[in-house]
């Protein structure tokens, strides 16, 4: 769209907070982009740090 996320913006599993919020269907992520902690995983193990990723809304 044009515009700067900023530098602070990342993947991350949800972890025990975000289980617990994401049944309610709170945000808590602040930006970033939540999965679940088996996806992390693996998005971890195909990664490098610092690869770029597009995200199309």
């Amino acid at each position: 769209m044009g515009r700067d996320p900023g530098g602070d913006i990342m993947f991350h599993g949800l972890g025990p907070e975000g289980n617990q919020l994401v049944r309610t269907r709170q945000d808590w992520t602040a930006g970033c982009i939540a999965i679940s902690d088996e996806e992390i995983e693996d998005v971890f193990a195909m990664l490098r740090l610092g690869t770029p990723v597009v995200i199309y809304a």
